[in-house]
């Protein structure tokens, strides 16, 4: 797609990743195509650092849903190369869970068409609630859907070509799936706990607004203690399928040279 804009006359693009370590590693995939010097690339964190903006013939979000929260610097930015772009395209597995996460989406114009974004998210599930802040009352959403309402808030998405997904069902004759349940180090029951209710307690001494914010910073935090929780557990179902003769691969969701590799653990 990049090489097809560039040799099309498009000019100025920018490509925004995660790390240093993944803009080398894509830099390396597009040499071939001989567009990597036309091609600005930047991380998120220089992102929150602060970037020069201006006009774009193209923006590309690589995981895309790490300007989801509108209101940090981060966000802020990225609302800002939006508007200044004509063409967007913005990659995530999960760019929102239910449709009061999509107002990122809204600096594309994409909402329009429904009458604006928070018009958007009433159609599919949310509601709106007064809170009182510094600055006055505000109108925010409420998540009160079901996952049919965000099914059909993607669906409203695709017929328009907004987005678009690649198929996760692999044919049933290819591959044997299932789920593993596993048992977890009590050290990681306890930090989930103490970390719950910790949070639990800051809620009855702040705003609303704050604790809105505070509620998606909690649900993050104890996705990764999940995830991390399962590692151990996964090495060692690893370990047996190796012993029975199996090949293994494991997709995580980062990688960095610092980082001990799988390969050594289970050796």
């Amino acid at each position: 797609f990049l090489r097809e804009a560039l040799s099309s006359g498009d000019k100025t693009v920018t490509y925004v990743t995660t790390s240093q370590n993944l803009i080398s590693q894509i830099k390396q995939d597009l040499k071939d195509f001989g567009i990597t010097g036309k091609i600005n690339f930047i991380t998120y964190a220089k992102m929150r650092e602060g970037v020069k903006t201006g006009h774009n013939d193209i923006i590309v979000f690589d995981e895309g849903h790490n300007i989801k929260n509108i209101t940090t610097k981060q966000g802020i930015v990225g609302k800002k190369l939006i508007q200044d772009s004509d063409f967007v395209l913005i990659a995530s597995a999960t760019p929102f869970e239910n449709p009061t996460e999509a107002g990122y989406l809204g600096a594309t114009g994409v909402f329009k068409p429904a009458g604006g974004f928070y018009a958007w998210a009433k159609k599919f599930g949310a509601s709106t609630r007064t809170v009182s802040t510094s600055h006055g009352d505000r109108e925010i959403l409420v998540w009160e859907g079901s996952t049919e309402d965000t099914i059909a808030a993607n669906k409203w998405l695709k017929d328009r070509g907004l987005m678009v997904s690649r198929d996760m069902q692999i044919p049933s004759n290819m591959v044997e799936t299932s789920f593993k349940t596993v048992s977890v180090d009590p050290k990681w029951k306890k930090l989930f706990n103490t970390v719950t209710n910790a949070l639990e307690e800051m809620y009855a001494d702040v705003s609303p607004k704050t604790k809105f914010m505070l509620g998606g910073q909690r649900t993050g935090l104890q996705k990764r203690i999940l995830e991390a929780s399962k590692i151990d557990a996964g090495i060692e179902l690893a370990k047996k399928e190796i012993a029975d003769g199996n090949q293994v691969v494991i997709f995580v969701e980062t990688k960095a040279k610092k980082q001990k590799k799988f390969q050594d653990v289970i050796n």
